[in-house]
């Protein structure tokens, strides 16, 4: 059997609590979300990336940071972006985690070409460059990733939108 742990350990504070003393839900769904991603990336890592860009005739190479990435890992997507011709940012809570905010700044200054696909809100839209493609996905599920990439990579028909 493989070993189990689990994928974040969190201590509720007083804030996290209504005036009965449970636990907010929603405070509870947002660390299910961020738990769920964790495992995606756990297991999963770039092959869903890879497979759901073969049908569009992409081959990425893909590179993965943190859930909050440091300064090391921020300045290597910046490398590996500036040298890409086009870069898919999977953007998670930048205006809740400043690390996630400041790799949004950074790829944004650095990559040609940039799509941001905001993974839990449209709250982060507001910090898209122009110029900066941008697409909420609403959660980690795959339908939903395939088609924020499916919106990201099929051509825009002239006279539709």
């Amino acid at each position: 059997m493989q070993d189990r742990f689990p994928a974040i350990r969190v201590t509720m504070l007083p804030k996290d609590t209504n005036a009965y003393g449970t636990i907010f839900g929603g405070v509870i769904l947002s660390y299910l979300d961020l738990a769920g991603g964790i495992e995606v990336m756990r297991h999963h890592n770039e092959r869903f990336v890879t497979k759901a860009m073969a049908p569009y005739g992409l081959e990425p190479v893909v590179e993965m940071v943190g859930i909050e990435p440091g300064e090391a890992e921020i300045a290597h997507a910046v490398e590996v972006a500036g040298g890409a011709g086009a870069t898919i940012l999977f953007l998670y809570d930048a205006h809740l985690y400043p690390s996630n905010r400041a790799l949004l700044d950074a790829l944004q200054k650095a990559a040609p070409a940039l799509g941001v696909v905001l993974m839990r809100d449209p709250w982060d839209a507001e910090y898209l460059a122009p110029g900066v493609v941008g697409v909420t996905a609403y959660g980690w599920r795959r339908c939903q990733l395939d088609a924020a990439l499916a919106r990201l990579l099929t051509p825009v028909r002239e006279g539709s939108r």
